[in-house]
């Protein structure tokens, strides 16, 4: 599927109704997942160094920022 398709599925309350998604669930990419999955992480004092990830969290930027912002390799 593509992002944007996914991005239009989000939107469609009746859908989401349909799917048990409740309300307050965003749109998320992949990496913007996994950002929040560390983040959860970090906040629990989980010990982390480094982070690992194939292309698609490797190639986005954002990510990778903040991932480096936290001295996280």
């Amino acid at each position: 599927m593509s992002y944007i398709f996914l991005k239009i599925w989000t939107a469609d309350d009746e859908r989401r109704r349909d799917a048990a998604v409740p309300g307050e669930t965003d749109f998320a990419t992949k990496p913007e997942l996994a950002r929040r999955m560390v983040e959860r992480a970090l906040q629990a004092v989980a010990p982390c160094k480094w982070v690992a990830g194939d292309e698609v969290y490797c190639n986005n930027s954002k990510l990778r920022q903040w991932l480096e912002a936290r001295r996280l390799g």
